[in-house]
């Protein structure tokens, strides 16, 4: 994922991850960086784009088993480095990401782990949560409101 994420650095095409066009990391620090402050209801803070949660705790099996803040700190250090064969990499004279992004890291912590905290057990379209909670025999699930949305649609059920 890193490698994906870092192309365009390496190919010369931009300078930084979060100036990247077409990469999953550009679109998770644009959504960092337009996370409301920390204390902010669930059904502000949910991300933009539905890409695949972080899950450092590695309970989730839907998720990506990695902290999100390591996995940003993988790119930037992976991407400062200079491989021969590759055209470009990040300057080494450029600020630390959440420095060059404004973003303290309190802030940054917050919004790595409310994907998950809006979500609970279960991340999907609203349709599919409420096929897991016909599978469950179950009446709630919490996350339906955040999957409205997150990936848009009406669930059958109120919950979340």
């Amino acid at each position: 994922m890193a490698y994906v994420d870092l192309n365009p650095i390496h190919a010369g095409i931009a300078e930084t991850p979060e100036d990247s066009d077409y990469t999953s990391i550009r679109e998770r620090l644009a959504d960092a960086k337009s996370a409301p402050a920390p204390g902010s209801s669930p059904a502000e803070a949910e991300p933009a784009t539905a890409l695949m949660p972080f899950d450092a705790t590695s309970r989730a099996p839907w998720a990506i088993p990695f902290d999100f803040a390591d996995y940003v700190e993988l790119v930037e250090c992976t991407g400062r480095a200079q491989h021969p064969t590759k055209k470009g990499r990040i300057d080494g004279r450029q600020p630390q990401i959440l420095v060059r992004l404004g973003l303290n890291a309190e802030a940054f912590m917050a919004y790595s782990s409310r994907f998950l905290k809006a979500f609970g057990s279960a991340v999907g379209v609203p349709a599919q949560l409420v096929a897991l909670c016909d599978r469950r025999q179950t009446k709630y699930l919490r996350g339906m409101q955040a999957a409205r949305q997150v990936f848009g649609g009406e669930g059958v059920r109120r919950a979340g």
